[in-house]
């Protein structure tokens, strides 16, 4: 019966795995979309959430065999080979605390959005998966792939929910929380993130909070002096990332900003038509000039190309993305080079900075009782959250202090035989981070949570409900006329014609309505918000 209700969404979510491997889309708003029933809605699985938490009130019967979690694993696709002893590590703490093993399921995170719609169609065994990543957390709920988790954390969560009750709240959908956040602490700031090496070896400075004209003269300034390196890539759509660091005031929403915009400085909260706009176009012109200049590939549409790998293989200088003080040592332990990192854009806490890298319990799961009280472990556990971050002390890592770690004597990047890529596992400040962080920047991590500003649209959420088709329809737009558009390849006398072409068809397929119905929902928002 399960299968069956999750192949009711597979046309859909093949259509959303075709856009997210081009385009990364505009999007990173606080927006969500609802699950509903021709979306493919999980009633019948929610129901089964709640009953499987009924009765329980957080004990553990231990009297029952362990029960093996699987727990989904984004990598580079590279062999890990002491994943079991990472796995034997964790479960000598699991099974006399909450009678559950681990079993780790490593997926490229290239292929993430493909393999989710095939373990759902398949059945296949998966407690726990990431949530927000590459496939948008509100589109993971509207697509049927989450239980909803309220009733478990109340009864199984009590750890989680203490740490995490502002993250939590930004996690609602329709009053349900289907995720845990990756990242409790909940602010976001976004940047550049750069080849330091190589920065060095052609004099390149990359300044304090970079513009976007100081971005292009960088560009400029590579590719005269190494015409073989590409600035940047962009083969899954992360050029389109750049846009929320290039035009900062404003505010784009839903993926490849379907739900429209808003200018951060405005009084009257307007939703307007991204794609109309004057910032759009020439953002769009950007693109091509970047294309014709060779800063990023010709060949993005047929590539294939992950740009983290070409990064990592220092065929390209820079890539953007989340930035923060313990994020330059987080990533270091992966490259082969130094890594420079700049913000972009000041910190921010918003819905959407509590959405990305969580965990959710997957439409497959068979006991999500037990999947809640690991996700409960390792929200709590030091000792799990580190076996899972850093590996095993004296084999993967050696401390340097209370919370700064090393490789041990004759282990690097290359010989390791564990490490994590891009999962967070659980409270991310109770891990241990590699040098060159510090005590004091972890520390500033906590104060920057506390003090960061917040959106004024935070704890917003769009119900998606009654615009539903309008949004399959304009999806599907999307996909035809956006990829092209988006990574430079139409001649600038050409740009202006297809744009034409696309918002033609958009509006054929109701971008308008959702807009219009978008911004119903937050002028009611609003008002209540200001009643109470």
């Amino acid at each position: 019966m399960k299968r069956e209700k999750v192949k009711r969404f597979l046309s859909g979510l093949l259509t959303a795995a075709m856009c997210l491997s081009l385009l990364a889309g505009c999007g990173g708003g606080d927006q969500d979309s609802k699950p509903s029933d021709n979306q493919g809605g999980n009633s019948q699985q929610e129901e089964g959430a709640e009953q499987q938490g009924e009765g329980n009130s957080g004990e553990i019967n231990f009297d029952e065999e362990p029960y093996e979690i699987v727990l989904e694993n984004l990598t580079l696709g590279e062999d890990i080979p002491d994943l079991e002893k990472i796995e034997e590590a964790v479960n000598e703490i699991s099974v006399p605390a909450i009678n559950c093993k681990l079993k780790i399921l490593n997926i490229h995170i290239g292929d993430h959005v493909t393999k989710m719609s095939l373990m759902a169609t398949g059945g296949e065994k998966v407690d726990i998966v990431t949530a927000g990543r590459t496939y948008a957390y509100p589109n993971m709920v509207a697509d049927g792939l989450l239980l909803p988790l309220n009733d478990l954390l109340e009864e199984r969560g009590q750890g989680i929910m203490e740490k995490g009750a502002m993250a939590l709240e930004g996690n609602k959908i329709d009053g349900k929380i289907y995720a845990v956040p990756g990242e409790l602490y909940v602010y976001s700031s976004t940047g550049i993130i750069y080849n330091k090496d190589m920065a060095d070896k052609y004099n390149i400075t990359v300044p304090k909070m970079p513009t976007a004209e100081d971005i292009e003269k960088i560009a400029e300034q590579l590719h005269e002096a190494d015409p073989n390196v590409y600035f940047m890539t962009k083969g899954t759509g992360e050029f389109d990332v750049m846009y929320n660091q290039f035009y900062p005031n404003i505010q784009v929403f839903g993926q490849n900003c379907m739900y429209g915009a808003m200018y951060k400085d405005d009084p009257e909260f307007k939703i307007f038509n991204f794609l109309k706009s004057e910032e759009y176009k020439e953002y769009l012109h950007k693109n091509r000039d970047w294309y014709e200049k060779g800063w990023v590939p010709s060949d993005s549409m047929v590539s294939g190309i992950n740009a983290r790998d070409v990064f990592k293989m220092q065929q390209s200088f820079c890539e953007f993305g989340t930035t923060s003080p313990i994020q330059l040592g987080n990533l270091q332990s992966s490259y082969d080079f130094t890594l420079g990192m700049e913000n972009m854009r000041e910190p921010e806490r918003s819905t959407e900075s509590g959405r990305e890298n969580g965990w959710g319990i997957f439409v497959n799961c068979e006991r999500p009782d037990k999947a809640m009280d690991f996700l409960n472990l390792m929200y709590t556990n030091e000792e799990v959250i580190n076996l899972l971050t850093n590996g095993i002390e004296g084999i993967h890592y050696e401390k340097v202090s209370d919370r700064i770690i090393k490789y041990p004597e004759g282990v690097n990047d290359g010989n390791i035989g564990y490490k994590k890529d891009f999962s967070n596992f659980g409270d991310v400040l109770m891990a241990y981070y590699k040098e060159p962080v510090t005590e004091e920047s972890i520390d500033e991590c906590y104060a920057i949570s506390e003090t960061a500003e917040s959106s004024p649209l935070l704890g917003f959420s769009f119900d998606t409900t009654k615009v539903s088709t309008q949004i399959s329809n304009v999806t599907n737009a999307i996909a035809e006329f956006m990829p092209p558009l988006a990574v430079g390849i139409y001649e600038h006398d050409e740009i202006d014609i297809q744009l034409e072409k696309m918002n033609q068809a958009l509006d054929a397929a109701g971008i308008e309505e959702i807009i219009a119905e978008h911004q119903r929902q937050l002028d009611e928002w609003r008002a209540n918000k200001d009643a109470n």
